[in-house]
């Protein structure tokens, strides 16, 4: 009768009448089989009174799904339906063993397709792929088809959308299975919660498919996947990568969108081979976002990933206790800053920061900063609490007089070196910014004591060649500007009602102003040595 039907080329009726109408699914799936890949003397060659037998088999197993159970009964009912009908088409030699089958996020029996279409990605005729039927299969069958790999010299495994039954097979084991020989497994679709460390063992990876599971984390293990040349990871709940992972120099392709990854680690700079990097639907804060959307991707040109490289590669070679990463456009300190407690020097020298973060002034061991060519508005009066620091560099910001702490800089004691050329700020005046940073300091503390209520402003030998209005105040009694490079009185100083003692001795002054008779309170005027001539 197989035979008959067999020349008839109806394959569905062939089945229907061994296993009955319930299952009819049985007869569509099979009929995909044959159509697309077994030829049709595959199926005389079967032990007919096999079939017959493993069908009665089958038929007092089966089934109806009751409709008014409920939805989980009514889907474990299903599953164990499809179970059966699986393991009917396996026990008796219908089911292709080099047919990859792939099951696809079942919900109900009726979902379930079987999927051959591979070929193309695969080749399948040059290389000996393996296919699970059903994602609760009997662990002794899969491990019997595991061990098909034993002979093989290049083997690829497909269990995409079977459940964490994969995992319950010493994959890593060379002598009971073989497995050792893999080299590509799509293990993609699945609940996978994490990678058994078996799965490291597997040392002849080149195509590694784990996206659209559960996995947490990434075993460091990683490392001894060497020859792993794609590594697909997406759309899964990884937070980091292990560092190790910088190890596989043959990785020509890293997948990783729709994660939680904070960090990427710097090591992935070593990856040499690397072609392709996806970052998509993260929120990964290293690189900053402003730096991972250089990437260039099809079609808007050839994979681009060499920004990102170089952020990377600038991280891995940093010394321990530094962060020097200079121009990248950054907006913010990069997130390395704040896992570092010991750091001593920050140098983001051309980016675009506009802030300082709250977290940068509980680094008590940083002794130099350099925050040039960006773009600073203010410094926090918390910078006092950097007491260690010796160099400070900010030039070329838009500080402004309103953001700039002069009480709360006098404090750092042990500045050394203090840059402030190319700001918009009024006090300390452009000939003082020059100068070496003692004298800078001893400027901002005379001028903030006569901001915080000082009646004496004492600024001598500064090479003051002007006085700034924000450094003089109407309470003011006392000016000494003595031995300084004044050309001509300040303005400022004849606004100041209560000055009663003024000395502009050894400047360069060649007249006196006449506005000098408003300071009705004026006792002591001192002028000598300097140029005067009328």
């Amino acid at each position: 009768k197989i035979q008959r039907m067999y020349r008839s080329s109806r394959m569905k009726r062939v089945i229907k009448v061994l296993l009955g109408r319930k299952l009819s699914i049985a007869a569509s799936l099979v009929q995909r089989v044959w159509r697309e890949q077994v030829r049709w003397r595959a199926f005389v060659e079967v032990d007919v009174n096999n079939v017959y037998k493993q069908a009665r088999v089958v038929k007092h197993e089966m089934q109806d799904v009751d409709p008014n159970a409920t939805k989980e009964d009514q889907i474990a009912a299903r599953e164990k339906r499809f179970t059966t009908i699986a393991r009917f088409l396996e026990n008796t030699g219908l089911l292709g063993r080099q047919i990859v089958f792939q099951q696809q996020r079942i919900e109900e029996l009726g979902d379930f397709e079987a999927k051959i279409s591979l070929k193309e990605a695969m080749n399948i005729t040059k290389q000996q792929v393996l296919g699970l039927s059903s994602r609760n299969s009997d662990p002794r069958e899969v491990e019997e088809l595991l061990q098909q790999c034993k002979h093989r010299e290049k083997t690829s495994l497909i269990l995409s959308g079977y459940g964490e039954i994969i995992f319950r097979y010493p994959f890593g084991l060379r002598g009971e299975h073989g497995m050792i020989r893999l080299d590509t497994l799509w293990i993609d679709q699945n609940r996978i919660l994490e990678l058994p460390i078996d799965f490291f063992k597997l040392t002849n990876l080149t195509d590694v498919r784990l996206n659209a599971n559960r996995i947490r984390e990434i075993n460091p293990e990683v490392r001894n996947l060497e020859n792993l040349q794609l590594l697909w990871l997406h759309q899964n709940v990884l937070t980091a990568l292990p560092s190790s992972i910088g190890l596989l120099t043959n990785l020509a392709q890293l997948s990783l969108d729709d994660n939680q990854i904070v960090a990427i680690p710097p090591q992935v700079a070593n990856l040499t081979a690397l072609q392709v990097l996806r970052l998509d639907r993260n929120p990964i804060l290293s690189p900053p976002s402003e730096i991972s959307r250089t990437i260039v991707r099809p079609p808007l040109g050839d994979w681009d990933i060499s920004i990102v490289m170089r952020f990377l590669r600038t991280l891995c070679d940093m010394p321990g206790d530094s962060v020097i990463v200079k121009s990248f456009g950054m907006l913010n300190f990069p997130i390395v800053c704040q896992g570092a407690p010991l750091l001593r020097e920050i140098d983001l020298t051309d980016n675009r920061i506009s802030e300082m973060p709250k977290y940068l002034y509980g680094l008590e061991f940083l002794r130099t900063l350099i925050l040039d060519d960006n773009r600073l508005e203010r410094l926090s009066n918390h910078i006092q609490a950097i007491t260690s620091l010796t160099v400070l560099s900010i030039q070329r910001n838009r500080i402004k007089q309103s953001g700039f702490p002069k009480g709360e800089l006098a404090t750092l004691t042990g500045l050394t070196s203090l840059l402030l050329m190319n700001n918009p700020l009024m006090s300390p005046p452009p000939e003082i910014l020059i100068q070496d940073a003692q004298v800078m300091m001893r400027y901002l503390r005379e001028t903030h004591a006569v901001a915080t209520g000082s009646k004496t402003l004492t600024l001598q030998t500064f090479r003051l060649k002007t006085l700034p209005l924000a450094d003089v105040t109407q309470a003011l009694r006392t000016i000494k500007l003595e031995d300084n490079m004044l050309a001509s009185v300040p303005p400022a100083l004849l606004t100041l009602h209560k000055l009663s003692e003024l000395s502009l001795a050894n400047n360069l002054i060649s007249t006196l102003p006449s506005g000098l008779h408003k300071l009705k309170r004026l006792r002591k005027l001192d002028v000598s040595s300097n140029s005067l001539t009328a």
